[in-house]
């Protein structure tokens, strides 16, 4: 049991639900964000605006259901890319979030909304 993105057959990003939040953490952390402070994640602190940072739109999300709108994709791919490039290349979680920015890029493409499942 784990998350999933459907949009591709060939780009298969997945992590176990904990894997993902802890990836989503690293990403915050990354961009100077404390996740347990930020709201809906236990704490009070009001996201960032995504069309300042758009990888808001994935870590601002739920991790079991809904979509991240087409017209989003591009840019969350395009910062996803930037964020994890100096990650070291056998982390699973670059490797996944390579897959998964190669699938929100199809998506927009495609005009179609990437869905989390």
């Amino acid at each position: 049991m784990g998350i999933n993105f459907r949009h591709s057959v060939r780009s298969k990003a997945a992590w176990s639900y904990s894997g993902f939040n802890i990836f989503r953490e690293r990403l915050a952390r990354q961009i100077g964000l404390e996740p347990v402070a930020m709201a809906d994640w236990g704490g009070d602190r009001e996201w960032p605006d995504p069309k300042q940072e758009p990888i808001i739109h994935l870590l601002h999300h739920s991790d079991c259901d809904d979509v991240i709108a087409h017209a989003h994709c591009a840019a969350v791919a395009k910062r996803l890319r930037e964020l994890v490039a100096n990650w070291d290349h056998r982390d699973y979680d670059r490797q996944a979030a390579l897959l998964l920015a190669e699938s929100m890029e199809e998506a927009a493409a495609a005009r179609s909304d990437l869905d989390f499942c």
